[in-house]
């Protein structure tokens, strides 16, 4: 039986940070940053709103400690002293270390610091279109070393959590070849889907004729770039007739290029409103059930982990939700600072400890 996850956005109290000198500022109206203006000032926020970014004061860390619990601070200069008492950094990918096909400045070099400091690291990524071999190769390519036994992907959540039901039906897989490569390797049969093909269009005498495979059990939705109405037509009469429906991911939108490019969240809500219903699961970022997985499966101990993303509502809100010592925003991909204002004005959301230009000024 399947059990519908219920996402709880409770607010944590924040964990103090390390020791040590810091190069943290307290709010006050005057912009900062020049080498990375266009990070903090007239960026495009997705709650749409454009507040002018904050300046921030010279304070004691010990006035951090206290501050941090009510605002979250932007660093001005990079802080290594902040990740002395973190073991893991629980990575985001887009947005963190690249956008799109391109590194975002300092990310490799970070991430080479980090590793020789001795600290674990994790990549949890939302983005359901590669399987985590083939995000192996994506790191190569890019000169990232990265294992496979780092990565966890939302399609990789969606089919361990299928595995973790002990499911032994068919899928119907909505997404790029990542979604069906990750359920295949756990063993679980993607069904051939014949009637969601034939073309991208579905009249209302082919609904009517719509046959779904009985033994789809199943239907796990990703980001597909070849989306069209007959996947959505079978999707949705797959799931009224019982298939369970999963969600790799809610994102419904990457930065890409300054503009915001359409996500799995996107197809994901296009389906539930066809078939009249919410997902059963969704598997990435911020679920219980991906917390789950990193607590067991990867020994995560979020008393001591830094959580980094470049956004509020998933990388930000699972550092919240896990009770992380530290959660870090990035200001190199999804969220702004305004957005960080914008929360925090409607009382409403999750904030981070830290906002940083890129990832490159946790680690100097």
């Amino acid at each position: 039986m399947f059990v519908r996850a219920q996402v709880d956005y409770a607010h944590r109290a924040a964990s103090s940070f390390a020791s040590g000198g810091c190069g943290v500022r307290k709010l006050s109206a005057v912009p900062v940053f020049p080498r990375h203006q266009e990070l903090l000032q007239n960026t495009r926020s997705p709650l749409g709103s454009r507040l002018a970014p904050a300046r921030l004061q010279a304070t004691s860390t010990s006035e951090m400690r206290e501050s941090v619990r009510v605002s979250p601070m932007l660093l001005e200069e990079p802080v290594p002293a902040i990740l002395e008492d973190i073991d893991t950094l629980v990575l985001d990918c887009d947005g963190v270390l690249w956008q799109g096909e391109d590194l975002i400045e300092g990310s490799k070099e970070a991430l080479i610091k980090l590793r020789e400091a001795g600290k674990q690291l994790l990549f949890v990524t939302n983005n359901s279109s590669k399987s985590r071999a083939m995000y192996v190769e994506k790191f190569r390519k890019l000169g990232i070393h990265a294992e496979k036994e780092e990565i966890i992907g939302a399609s990789y959540a969606a089919a361990a959590w299928l595995k973790n039901q002990n499911f032994d039906k068919k899928v119907f897989s909505i997404g790029d070849v990542g979604v069906s490569l990750e359920l295949e390797e756990l063993g679980i049969e993607v069904a051939s889907a014949e009637g969601a093909e034939g073309g991208p269009g579905c009249n209302v005498d082919q609904f009517k004729e719509l046959k779904v495979d009985e033994d789809i059990g199943a239907v796990v939705v990703g980001c597909d770039q070849a989306f069209d109405y007959r996947k959505l037509c079978y999707a949705s009469v797959a799931i009224q007739q019982g298939a369970a429906f999963v969600a790799t991911n809610a994102d419904s939108a990457d930065s890409i290029g300054g503009r915001l490019m359409p996500g799995a969240g996107a197809m994901v809500e296009a389906i539930a409103a066809a078939a009249a219903t919410r997902p059963t699961l969704v598997a990435g970022k911020p679920s219980p059930w991906l917390l789950q997985l990193l607590r067991t499966e990867f020994g995560v101990d979020f008393s001591r982990a830094c959580v980094v993303g470049d956004r509020l509502d998933t990388d930000i809100q699972m550092g919240v939700d896990a009770g992380a010592k530290l959660n870090v925003l990035t200001l190199s991909g999804v969220s702004t600072w305004a957005d960080v204002e914008a929360v925090q004005e409607a009382g409403e959301g999750a904030v981070p400890h830290v906002a940083v230009p890129t990832l490159s000024y946790l680690v100097g």
